[in-house]
């Protein structure tokens, strides 16, 4: 009787034992797989990651050339394959300040041109005051000069005139006389 309790001893003794070391191999392979798909995990995320940097950055790049284009006074730049977000919105951004340079840049030298032309008419205007000015003072002289002329004819005329009257009196007394 002893023997048979022995042998189911035996028995829960060894299937305890085959169950211990069962468990503890299927606890070290799901730590072994978890350790693998972690590994795979991670090399997936990081494959994401470089590839959303890859992706950011091209937008930086890019935009890193068009600064230097600008820099340099071109600013008539593509705009890159758009993307959303905050990156494009700063892309987008950045293209619409390169053409508003732009058009401020054709607007200044259209100012600079206006500005030299207005210079060269109002050097212009000023040499034509300047003539006019040097006519109007020539004119005055001639006129005081035909005035000073006029009055010492006139003189010499209310002299003569005066002479004449003179004469025709004392003829006229010579006759009446």
């Amino acid at each position: 009787f002893t023997r048979s309790i022995q042998a189911s001893r035996d028995v829960s003794v060894g299937t305890t034992h085959f169950l211990m070391t069962t468990i503890a191999s299927l606890t070290e392979s799901l730590r072994s797989a978890g350790f693998m798909f972690m590994l795979v995990a991670v090399f997936l995320v990081l494959l994401l990651a470089s590839f959303i940097g890859l992706f950011f950055s091209r937008a930086i790049r890019h935009l890193r050339t068009a600064t230097k284009e600008v820099n340099q006074g071109n600013f008539k730049i593509e705009p890159p394959p758009a993307i959303s977000g905050d990156v494009g919105d700063l892309i987008t951004d950045f293209h619409q300040m390169a053409r508003f340079l732009d058009e401020t840049t054709v607007e200044k030298v259209k100012l600079q041109a206006t500005e030299i032309e207005l210079k060269r008419i109002n050097e212009n205007l000023a040499k034509e005051i300047d003539e006019r000015v040097q006519a109007e003072y020539e004119l005055s002289k001639y006129q005081n000069q035909l005035e000073a002329l006029v009055d010492g004819r006139t003189r010499e005329l209310q002299k003569t005139n005066e002479l004449l009257k003179r004469e025709i009196r004392e003829r006229q007394q010579v006759e009446d006389t």
